[in-house]
């Protein structure tokens, strides 16, 4: 039972090599090295897939085990090194990993007719110092108070897959926010993967709808679902004029079943307008859609908790409406499974592996490749139903397991070691 559960995680490891070999990626030292950098960034990888939270307790835990599958390069070299990667190179593996997947067709859409790529950008790391130019400065309420600096990501996860992995990360320049990164970001995740059928449908926040972000998503031949508030003021209130009266007079298209959420047994419901099409200077705008989520309250009354607004070009036919409320709901897996996920189990913004030079963008990417090993094997690679409802705990444990088990049997080895 184990010897077979380990040869599992060597299949698993071996299939997934892409991220644990840094292809393309150049060694920053100039002096001929105790270990190689491909012994490095295995080791890396592989602590972070244990989700090791600092590079101190990384290299205690490697150099106790190190001796094949990781090393025992102690902290501040493993820093140093880290630090000093190119990360238009890290990137790369990145993206050679999701590549791999695509080809093996472990990134399937499960439970929608379409591939979805949600966007949505980040805090990684507060501190009370600029340590990298992608720093933000910020004050807690004003001017006269310390200030403190923030180094912020945008991710694109593909929400669409059973495993949420993250197919792209870049940092948010100091000087803009959110929406004004979005073109760059959407063309470089377009460039990466513009001859694959990975993702027909882009989805992000309030925070990112703009008419022109709208525009390059739709000029480029991808649908968008932008949630749409106060930001976009015209469009936000014909929206919800438009819909509030369909609500008020039409029963929803769609209507989820009803869950448990923070106490409250929860419904959604789903209305499709198609009125404001090519409205003002949207002309590739084709529907606005009204996500409503009520409660039931104590006397088992149903009260309304929340109106969500989305704006969308996808044409009316290309999704039903139930598979239209799933698509919203997807979106909504770039927090709840992957921000959530890197945030309690990861602890990904305590910034404990380095946070010089490169540091933080280099670990960043490495914790995208682990997690997406980790969401792989707990989503596709384990095939029964049991193995994949395994905490993420406990598969970081059998990663340990791994880790121990190869130091003693040869035979777990993976072939790229």
């Amino acid at each position: 039972m184990v010897r077979r559960l380990m040869k599992t995680l060597k299949a698993h490891v071996e299939e997934r090599m892409e991220g644990m070999v840094p292809r393309g990626v150049s060694d920053p030292r100039r002096k001929k090295p105790k270990y190689r950098l491909e012994a490095v960034w295995r080791t890396a990888v592989v602590l972070h897939c244990l989700m090791q939270r600092s590079a101190r307790a990384g290299t205690e835990y490697a150099r106790e085990r190190a001796g094949r599958l990781v090393c025992g390069i102690g902290r501040t070299a493993l820093s140093d090194v880290l630090s000093r990667l190119d990360p238009a190179q890290a990137r790369e593996v990145l993206r050679r990993q999701i590549h791999a997947e695509h080809r093996r067709k472990a990134l399937q859409p499960d439970g929608l007719p379409v591939g979805v790529v949600a966007i949505d950008g980040r805090t990684n790391w507060v501190g009370p110092e600029k340590v990298n130019a992608w720093c933000q400065r910020s004050h807690l309420n004003d001017e006269a108070q310390t200030p403190y600096w923030k180094y912020r990501v945008v991710r694109a996860v593909l929400v669409s897959a059973a495993a949420r992995v993250c197919v792209d990360e870049a940092p948010i320049p100091a000087e803009t926010n959110d929406m004004g990164v979005f073109a760059s970001f959407f063309k470089a995740v377009l460039k990466a993967y513009r001859r694959t059928d990975l993702f027909e449908v882009v989805t992000a926040d309030a925070g990112f709808c703009s008419e022109a972000n709208a525009r390059l998503v739709d000029k480029n031949h991808r649908a968008y679902l932008f949630g749409l508030k106060g930001n976009q003021p015209e469009l936000h209130a014909e929206a919800e004029r438009v819909l509030q009266g369909q609500a008020a007079t039409t029963a929803p298209e769609a209507v989820s079943g009803w869950e448990w959420e923070k106490g409250k047994k929860v419904q959604r419901r789903l209305w499709r307008a198609r009125e404001m099409a090519g409205w003002l200077d949207w002309t590739h705008l084709r529907q606005v859609w009204l996500v409503r989520k009520v409660c039931l309250d104590r006397d088992g009354r149903e009260v309304v908790l929340e109106d969500r607004y989305f704006a969308t070009n996808l044409p009316v036919n290309r999704l039903t409406s139930e598979q239209a409320l799933e698509l919203v709901r997807r979106h909504w897996a770039v927090e709840n499974d992957c921000f959530w996920t890197l945030d309690t189990q990861w602890e990904e913004d305590a910034g404990l592996w380095t946070r010089k030079g490169n540091g933080l963008l280099i670990c960043g990417l490495l914790r995208m490749i682990a997690y997406n090993i980790v969401a792989l094997l707990r989503a596709v690679h384990c095939k029964s139903d049991g193995a994949r409802q395994r905490t993420w705990k406990a598969i970081a444990q059998l990663f340990n397991d791994f880790v121990v088990a190869v130091a003693f049997d040869r035979e777990l080895l993976p072939s790229f070691v």
